[in-house]
């Protein structure tokens, strides 16, 4: 180890930031009171996101892992990215409207809905006044997935690595050692060449990843229970822990600086209401937790950050960390943090949630929503997220 070198690694990222090339995405314009805990999308940090069915695993995702990346980038010009997003679950077309709805209501502060742009809603067809509005979203929606690939044809794990690996080609340069060795019998004898002398053999020993274009690389899985087995394994769980050891968090995180984010359910008895003698529902049980994934439970293992979205209104929960959550219905999330290798776990942090135009916003302290005016200043509050 050198430690002089590694010493060095300080200044370099230092000189990095003060030209504008980051080490993450900073959350604090986005989620000011979430990033105390969670400061930044950070390179080479592997994620997990994981919530019941339906309740914003992928919209949480997008927001944060394609939405602020997008943002971020029109703040700073000098920061670059690029994400890899393996959909699994969603076609490109459904991918491409669910960022229209984004996009429009950020314009016109107009919120449609996917039944609209599918042209099934009889209440609201579409109309000239509506394409007119999604046709003026062009540049923007360009200029997104200028920096945003949508994969929807590659649904296992070697696929995965093999995509990623030939983009990390094209924005870096892998290092190899040539190591030079005395070939062996199996009895441990050396081999020797007609003159007596030992048969010399070579082999490249991977050194290091260098990502000469500075570009924050993030690679979205969504959602890992519907990757493929692949042959070499004898179970499907075989091949999902090889997928997130060997190729999430050896090779695509570590090596390459690489952000990967897996997407994945909790377990479908993580649904059923539980209930104290006096009747009351044992929220505590409902809600995400690294012991609740579904399918498979050692993802979590080769993780950084674990995330968890909650929606108590489903399950009739009237209050949720001193939120009054009956007036906010399922427009309120919670976000939790399962998992943090470097902060605080454990944290939880009440969203005002809009699903149909991917949007995310912290509520103001529970406090703030006191006394007699408590449900008009939640309605308040909520009214005016959705109409902003």
């Amino acid at each position: 180890m050198n430690v002089q070198e590694l010493i060095k690694n300080y200044e370099h990222l230092y000189e990095q930031e003060k030209s504008g090339i980051v080490n993450g995405i900073p959350l604090k314009p986005f989620l000011p009171a979430f990033s105390k805990y969670l400061p930044a999308i950070q390179k080479g940090n592997q994620f997990l996101v994981t919530a019941n069915s339906g309740v914003g695993k992928t919209q949480i995702s997008k927001f944060l892992f394609a939405i602020i990346p997008y943002l971020y980038s029109k703040m700073n010009p000098n920061y670059k990215y690029k994400v890899m997003w393996f959909a699994l679950e969603e076609s490109k077309q459904e991918f491409f409207d669910s960022i229209m709805l984004f996009f429009t209501n950020e314009k016109y502060q107009k919120r449609l809905n996917m039944h609209i742009l599918q042209n099934v809603d009889e209440s609201l067809k579409l109309n000239p006044e509506i394409i007119s509005m999604l046709e003026s979203n062009e540049h923007e929606m360009t200029e997104f997935f200028s920096n945003l690939e949508i994969i929807d044809t590659v649904s296992n794990p070697f696929g995965i690595y093999k995509h990623c690996r030939a983009y990390s080609e094209k924005v870096g340069k892998h290092h190899y050692t040539t190591k030079k060795f005395e070939k062996t019998n199996k009895d441990g004898t050396k081999v020797l060449n007609l003159d007596g002398t030992p048969v010399i053999e070579s082999v490249d020993v991977y050194e290091r990843y260098e990502n000469t274009s500075n570009e924050h690389v993030i690679v979205v899985v969504d959602h890992i229970s519907l990757l493929s087995q692949e042959k070499q394994f004898k179970s499907w769980y075989e091949t999902i822990e090889h997928y997130s050891t060997e190729y999430c968090r050896k090779q695509m995180s570590k090596h390459w600086g690489f952000t990967v984010v897996n997407i994945q359910q909790q377990a479908s008895d993580k649904e059923k209401q539980q209930y104290t003698v006096k009747g009351d529902s044992i929220e505590d049980k409902l809600e995400p937790s690294l012991d609740g994934l579904g399918d498979i439970k050692i993802t979590q293992r080769d993780c950084h950050v674990v995330l968890g979205l909650f929606a108590p209104d489903r399950y009739g929960i009237k209050s949720h960390k001193d939120y009054n959550t009956e007036y906010l219905g399922d427009n309120y999330r919670s976000l939790s943090i399962l998992k943090n290798r470097y902060g605080s776990a454990n944290i939880k942090k009440g969203l005002l949630f809009d699903g149909a135009t991917l949007r995310f916003k912290e509520l103001p302290p529970a406090k703030e929503f006191t006394g007699f005016d408590a449900k008009y200043d939640y309605q308040k509050t909520l009214e005016e997220f959705l109409n902003s």
